[in-house]
């Protein structure tokens, strides 16, 4: 399964092996983490779970929530990033998947940012362990902070 790849003269394609009840999946260049879980969420049925890995980044754009103004502010950090932390959950709204995901990252100075992940494209391999739940976990919206809360 591949999961758009920005150069295509590589072969590499995310790769999904199944051990006991976890997911290995390993994503390639080019391949955008959020959209690789959500097409396997799709493709394997997953009803919800949660997942952690590490990699490599290119380009990732993090975030954080303003309480105040309802909304994420936005930063996308340029050039290349190790994925030092990426956890997160899969859960679902109005029958598709929605990933949620934070990640610590750190360029060459070292120094670690974070916050809420928008878009992780792939810049040489991330290594993602995902462990699906057998139930069925939704979203629902919540005007008071504009965002779509777990709902149990």
């Amino acid at each position: 399964m591949a999961i758009r790849s920005k150069n295509p003269q590589k072969e590499e394609k995310m790769r999904i092996k199944k051990v006991e009840n976890l997911f290995l999946i390993r994503f390639d260049e080019g391949e955008e983490l959020i959209l690789g879980l959500s097409t396997i969420a799709k493709d394997k049925g997953i009803k919800a779970g949660a997942f952690s890995g590490i990699g490599t980044l290119k380009d990732p754009i993090i975030g954080y929530f303003e309480k105040r103004e309802k909304d994420y502010k936005r930063q996308t950090f340029r050039g290349e990033y190790e994925l030092l932390l990426f956890y997160g959950n899969i859960s679902w709204h109005n029958d598709e998947p929605i990933v949620h995901a934070h990640a610590v990252i750190s360029g060459e100075n070292l120094l670690a940012f974070g916050g809420h992940v928008f878009s992780a494209p792939v810049s040489v391999t991330a290594e993602v362990f995902l462990t699906p739940l057998s139930q069925l976990i939704e979203r629902k919206e919540n005007p008071l902070y504009n965002l779509k809360l777990l709902e149990f």
